[in-house]
């Protein structure tokens, strides 16, 4: 049976029983309850996040197939989170601090940096923040059993090489608002308040194209924001490989810089 030490006094399992067990000899409340979306029963409690102060809720299944045969994944989130069901700010980075001081940087990634993979042993750690409806974000830890054979990840530290590599070109009085590289993809956004370009790349082709931002008011009093692509300058070519890429990225960005 694997096990996760959560922190010096519990070394959770992934069965219900054993839990269950483990939480009444430590004299730990917890509640089973069914979650209001997706009515599933759970159990849940509070508890430390490893060697830190923060209180971190715990939800572990308590279905019929998890008391039978165990589950596979102990999903976490924090006290604000589990009270009014919505990210709170900073909880991301202040979590992943956390777990980046136990464990160093993640091994993998999904393409972005809001979805992280460290790999424990025979157990994956995966910290998470997603929108699951529109404007409504979900932040986790899930710890699981279960490495999934059909998902290839993105090496974390060529993520960031690659990343570091976009923020070299970022041109002047703009930001990176958006990032995403898998290894076949890269996508990235530079903006400020009135313009901005956008980067598209897979493995057959490169484009970049510059925008302007474009707001309006409604009678209601409301800002709409809208994009006009620019024509001068937009580029769309065949790209052979990354390096073919990176090549044509820097040349672009190091004639806007100076422009």
């Amino acid at each position: 049976m694997k096990n996760f030490d959560l922190n010096d006094t519990l070394k959770l399992s992934f069965s219900v029983r054993r839990n269950i067990i483990l939480l009444k000899e430590k004299k730990i409340p917890f509640l089973i309850v069914r979650d209001t979306v997706t009515k599933m029963k759970y159990i849940k409690f509070k508890t430390k996040f490893f060697d830190s102060n923060e209180i971190l809720v715990v939800k572990i299944p308590y279905n019929l197939i998890a008391k039978l045969f165990g589950f596979k994944d102990i999903n976490l989130i924090t006290l604000e989170e589990d009270k009014f069901n919505y990210y709170s700010d900073n909880s991301f980075d202040r979590i992943q601090q956390i777990i980046q001081r136990k464990y160093g940087n993640p091994a993998y990634c999904d393409g972005t940096d809001q979805h992280l993979i460290f790999n424990i042993g025979e157990l994956r750690l995966i910290h998470s923040i997603y929108e699951f409806r529109m404007g409504v974000y979900r932040h986790q830890v899930q710890i699981s059993k279960d490495k999934n054979r059909f998902f290839k990840p993105t090496n974390y530290n060529v993520f960031v090489e690659m990343k570091l590599f976009v923020l070299e070109y970022l041109p002047k009085n703009m930001k990176l608002t958006f990032f995403y590289f898998d290894n076949r993809n890269l996508s990235f956004i530079f903006e400020n308040e009135t313009e901005g370009f956008q980067c598209r790349q897979n493995n057959k082709s490169l484009e970049l194209i510059p925008f302007e931002i474009i707001k309006t008011k409604e009678q209601e009093g409301r800002t709409l924001i809208s994009h006009k692509p620019i024509s001068k300058n937009s580029i769309k070519l065949e790209a052979s490989s990354f390096e073919d890429s990176k090549v044509v990225i820097k040349e672009y960005f190091s004639r806007i810089n100076i422009i």
